[in-house]
């Protein structure tokens, strides 16, 4: 047992950049684009003390919010450029 396993989220916590860079990436050699999109402010994590963790559950809905916001954009985009065509 490690010192997480009291943690109320245990299953669904990733502890430090290789694993949350695994879950988005695919690769845990992905650890610094972790480290700069947490330097960005751009994804979902805390500290427990100096480590890195993030909740699965808390990402995946990130990551659908991200999805979200990109199709309603191409779908803005391409409203406009038919409109344009149409003019």
């Amino acid at each position: 047992m490690d010192q997480f396993s009291t943690f109320p989220h245990y299953g669904d916590t990733l502890r430090g950049a290789g694993a949350i860079a695994e879950y988005l990436f695919g690769s845990s050699s992905d650890r610094r684009r972790v480290y700069y999109f947490v330097e960005k402010g751009a994804i979902p994590v805390f500290r427990v003390g100096v480590i890195l963790c993030a909740r699965k559950s808390t990402l995946q809905g990130w990551v659908e919010a991200q999805e979200r916001r990109s199709c309603a954009e191409w779908a803005q985009a391409d409203s406009v450029q038919n409109v344009t065509e149409v003019l």
